[in-house]
């Protein structure tokens, strides 16, 4: 990775207090106690492990984007608590999202396939990397070579969801090798890693990163709440966005719809300023008004 020589590894309590909301407790503490009385997790005193897992996960055999082991998991905790909403679904990217594999990418296995959390946009049935919530990878065999791949995949899929679009501030990832999981964090100024933790013994970290993902709104993820991205019909069309700038003294807000970008300087770096300008208008009362900018 020839912008990220080498990735800081943190403490998962540090990362987790610091990247992702904190749930309610009492969410928190209802989901737990379902997981338990429900079955989901068994021996919960004395060796917890997740009833959806198979007995030796280093002998199942995962084939590329058969993850049903963590979707599984991802589905016992939705259904434990009726605080979530079927917006968020769990699903893999195939070759639909638009590829322009960075140096580090060319030597990973199908760099174009990973898995992640979609909050899919009303009315798209596509793929698109603005609808990630977390990049994911999940492998059978915990050894060196596929341990690296692995965090490289996850990197570079954070990297493609900062470059491709501009409302994100941060994104988060997950990587899962046999029950070995780390979480992820991306932003312009570094990349993050957390210790590993097993994800039967320290079960509850598992279940605190979802439930944070599953309930958080965008805003609380990454994404920039005074930009919005304007859907459009045409599927080739250049992506547009409404900015709502705030006056310093009044906080009146100002909104502008983007037409055109005119440079992305820094945009394709992993790290440093991203730097995208556009020609603007002023967007009042649903309508374009005034010169352009």
């Amino acid at each position: 990775m020839h912008d990220i020589p080498e990735v800081p590894e943190v403490s998962l309590g540090s990362l987790i207090h610091a990247a992702i909301p904190t749930p309610p407790a009492s969410v928190f503490d209802s989901i737990c106690k379902t997981l338990i009385a429900n079955g989901s997790i068994q021996a919960s005193d004395e060796n917890p492990e997740w009833k959806c897992l198979p007995p030796d996960t280093s002998a199942a055999k995962y084939e590329t984007g058969s993850l049903a082991f963590f979707e599984r998991i991802l589905l016992a905790v939705i259904h434990s608590h009726n605080a979530f909403e079927s917006d968020v679904t769990f699903q893999i990217a195939q070759t639909s999202l638009p590829l322009d594999c960075p140096e580090f990418a060319l030597d990973l296995d199908d760099p174009d396939e990973f898995s992640y959390l979609q909050r899919p946009r009303s009315g798209s049935g596509k793929a698109s990397w603005t609808d990630i919530v977390m990049a994911m990878e999940c492998d059978s065999a915990d050894d060196a070579c596929n341990k690296f791949n692995a965090h490289a995949r996850v990197v570079w899929a954070m990297y493609h969801a900062m470059r491709n679009d501009p409302r994100r501030q941060f994104v988060l990832g997950l990587t899962c090798q046999d029950t070995k999981a780390r979480l992820w964090y991306h932003d312009r100024c570094a990349v993050f890693g957390s210790e590993e933790f097993d994800i039967n013994k320290d079960w509850t970290h598992l279940v605190r990163i979802l439930i944070s993902v599953l309930l958080a709104p965008p805003d609380r993820l990454g994404v920039d709440p005074d930009m919005e991205l304007v859907l459009s019909r045409n599927p080739g069309a250049a992506s547009s966005y409404s900015i709502t700038i705030r006056n310093s003294g009044t906080g009146e807000p100002t909104t502008y719809r983007t037409l055109e970008m005119i440079s992305s300087t820094g945009a394709g770096s992993m790290v440093g300023p991203g730097t995208r300008l556009w020609l603007v208008r002023k967007f009042v009362a649903n309508e374009l008004n005034g010169p352009c900018y």
